[in-house]
């Protein structure tokens, strides 16, 4: 599924992905087989030829889909490996439509695909937990946890997050662990928060740190402040003006 049919799951975008040597590629380990995200079924290497190249034979199945696909390549060709992350969601609440669970505080909505095996697994216990006498240990609690799997697709062009639910169980789990926390935004001083450059934001600096000084100053030097600034000015509007005239002068020489 793609990353459409969940809400809380949102992973960051991906730029780049790390490579691997064919020649280093393991049994079980993850690579990107045209475009998709495959675990390593089969590996060959053959022995190196008259160029002194180690040739490798990779089959891989697809994490999201039931094919196996076939790569061939040098020892020293290089193959990306893609992200792959695993969550376990305690289930909230079952709809015709969507799954709702909680993963480390955070509410998670997960769409419900009626053909997945595993999403009928997991309402078929959820329903039956239900129906169960709640167990009054305190300690710990009976709930759905379903096992979720995000990896990314595409190639270096275009690179997106797709998931699947892998397990359904009962688990035992704490309390706490149900509990859906407050969103918390907590708000950075710093530019791009209050939408100004770090310019802007060092000259508002300069003016209050200059009105903060000139409320400790006493009359008589506020007055010796005031008269000063506009000597400054004077002086300026002196200095533009003759620019102006000398270069009206030397226009007509």
């Amino acid at each position: 599924m793609s990353a459409k049919d969940q809400k809380g799951l949102h992973q960051p975008n991906v730029e780049g992905l790390s490579h691997v040597e064919g020649s280093n590629v393991k049994m079980r380990s993850h690579i990107m087989l045209k475009g998709r995200p495959c675990r390593v079924t089969k590996a060959s290497f053959a022995q190196p030829g008259k160029h002194g190249h180690i040739k490798c034979t990779f089959f891989g199945q697809d994490l999201f889909q039931s094919k196996k696909i076939q790569h061939m390549c040098t020892g020293h060709s290089r193959i990306e490996v893609p992200i792959v992350k695993k969550f376990e969601i305690a289930l909230l609440a079952v709809s015709p439509k969507f799954f709702t669970g909680v993963y480390e505080g955070k509410e998670i909505s997960l769409k419900f695909d009626k053909e997945d095996e595993v999403a009928c697994t997991a309402a078929e216990l959820f329903a039956k937990l239900n129906r169960e006498p709640e167990m009054k240990t305190g300690k710990t609690k009976k709930a759905v946890v379903i096992c979720i799997l995000q990896a990314t697709c595409g190639t270096e062009a275009n690179f997106w997050w797709e998931w699947k639910l892998t397990r359904a169980a009962v688990q035992q789990v704490k309390p706490s662990a149900l509990v859906v926390l407050p969103v918390v935004r907590e708000i950075e001083e710093t530019e791009e928060a209050e939408g100004m450059d770090a310019d802007e934001k060092s000259d508002e600096r300069d003016t209050k740190k200059k009105k903060k000084a000139e409320k400790k100053l006493t009359k008589k030097q506020r007055r010796q402040l005031f008269e000063a600034e506009r000597r400054r000015k004077r002086e300026a509007a002196k200095r533009v003006k003759v620019y102006f005239e000398l270069s009206h002068f030397l226009s007509f020489v």
